[in-house]
């Protein structure tokens, strides 16, 4: 093997951390009040990719369920709805409907512009009526919880849930609307009540 350069680093490569943990209760992460929202240990993968583990939520009596990240209190306003790996694509982004209860670990990515980084809660949540079911507060440290750079796959190769293809969707959708407005996260928000879900 040869090489042009090498440059000494001098520190760990960054690794998936586990795990975001409820301070009360070491084995679980969201410890909800409604609905029966609540999960296992959170496995951060990349710095925009989580494996929430053994949810539970009654997720087909809510009138609508996302896993939602963002700053400050748990609001409508202050965070974004995360993308279901393997499920959400650019043209269907949806609401939780299934009955969870504790035996499936969810896979989310987190919304356009977001990184673990970014965040200070993840939350089971009702974005209709602004309901917080459940959240766990998140604080990693990029210096000290180092994780891998999520390294998106190349457009039109992903299954779904890339954050790059849904706002190329979004964008040819918008453009192709004769309505001419909303923006990209307007088509992805409107998605589970437009009845496309």
């Amino acid at each position: 093997m040869k090489f042009l350069s090498a440059v000494p680093i001098g520190k760990s490569a960054p690794v998936p951390f586990c795990c975001i943990r409820n301070a009360d209760q070491a084995n679980r992460g969201i410890i909800g009040e409604h609905y029966s929202a609540g999960t296992g240990e959170i496995l951060v993968e990349d710095h925009k990719t989580l494996t929430i583990r053994n949810i539970t939520l009654e997720a087909n009596r809510a009138p609508d369920a996302w896993v939602f990240a963002g700053r400050g209190e748990v609001r409508q306003s202050s965070g974004k709805k995360a993308f279901v790996v393997g499920r959400d694509t650019p043209s269907r982004h949806c609401s939780l409907r299934d009955d969870y209860r504790g035996d499936t670990d969810l896979r989310v990515q987190l919304a356009h512009g977001q990184t673990i980084y970014g965040i200070d809660y993840l939350s089971l949540f009702c974005y209709q009526y602004d309901v917080d079911f459940g959240h766990i507060d998140v604080h990693l440290d990029p210096q000290q919880n180092a994780v891998p750079a999520h390294i998106p796959p190349p457009l039109g190769q992903n299954g779904g849930g890339d954050q790059r293809t849904a706002s190329a969707a979004a964008k040819s959708s918008r453009n192709n609307h004769e309505t001419g407005g909303g923006n990209e996260m307007d088509v992805l928000e409107s998605n589970d009540i437009d009845g496309s879900c």
